[in-house]
């Protein structure tokens, strides 16, 4: 499992996570899939849709479901609190990473209230 932190900020509803009305995120992935030879490197875009009222609040992002040898190469992206927010996402494969195709699955969460609020997506990587 290959894990990246990504510095955001987002909105916040005075309602709490779970009530009726409450703030939720959003994120897209896109491409769906994406094939990447061993060596080489392949990005994607992410959109982030935070609540778009509120107070601000801190969230991060994790990456679940990479094999050993994918490194994430992207350090940091800045969302901004009114959304949809888009960046790129660059996946890097070093020479000896196993072969085959993997089910990665991206998280985004708030760091506060308690409970978080999260959202999460998914691509196909294909290592070549």
């Amino acid at each position: 499992m290959c894990a990246a932190a990504v510095a955001a900020t987002a909105y916040l509803a005075s309602r709490e996570p779970g009530e009726e009305g409450a703030p939720s995120l959003t994120i897209s992935v896109s491409p769906k899939s994406l094939s990447v030879a061993r060596g080489g490197s392949g990005t994607l875009t992410v959109t982030v849709s935070p609540p778009e009222y509120g107070s601000s609040i801190s969230t991060g992002m994790t990456v679940a479901g990479a094999p050993q040898g994918v490194r994430i190469l992207t350090e940091d992206a800045s969302v901004s609190p009114i959304g949809p927010n888009s960046f790129s996402y660059t996946f890097g494969v070093v020479d000896n990473a196993p072969l085959g195709t993997y089910t990665v699955i991206l998280t985004v969460a708030t760091y506060v209230p308690s409970p978080p609020i999260a959202a999460s997506d998914n691509f196909t990587l294909t290592v070549t």
